[in-house]
């Protein structure tokens, strides 16, 4: 297992979205921060202005600071999107997957590179 650091963005509705920075480890889904969006703000930008404006826009205090009741709400919240353990699980394998045919595509380029 290994830390994996990923964002979920989720809308319930035309104007506002819930942008989270999330990290797995060990298989679970940990929360570093949650900022609310106006699809307004960020409908027309992309790159590092979207970067910009989800940076400016408050976190809330840190996820170990809220209450008991609210993590585990939160937690609840994430996992009716799937976002949990499962997720996480399917990520690792992906990535190690990845990472493997990256490596093998390398092999191949640096052989045909070192032949021609």
């Amino acid at each position: 297992d290994f830390a994996i650091g990923f964002t979920a963005t989720i809308s319930k509705n035309s104007t506002d979205m819930l942008f989270l920075e999330l990290e797995s480890n060990e298989g679970e889904v940990g929360v570093n921060h949650m900022r609310f969006l106006s699809n307004k703000d960020v409908s027309d930008i992309s790159g590092m202005n979207l970067e910009w404006v989800r940076q400016k826009a408050y976190c809330g205090p840190l996820f170990g600071q809220l209450s008991d009741d609210l993590k585990e709400n939160i937690d609840a919240f994430l996992a009716e999107r799937n976002i949990d353990t499962g997720l996480t699980l399917f990520m690792q394998d992906y990535i190690e997957h990845k990472e493997q045919s990256e490596y093998l595509n390398w092999l191949r380029k640096f052989k045909s590179f070192v032949e021609a």
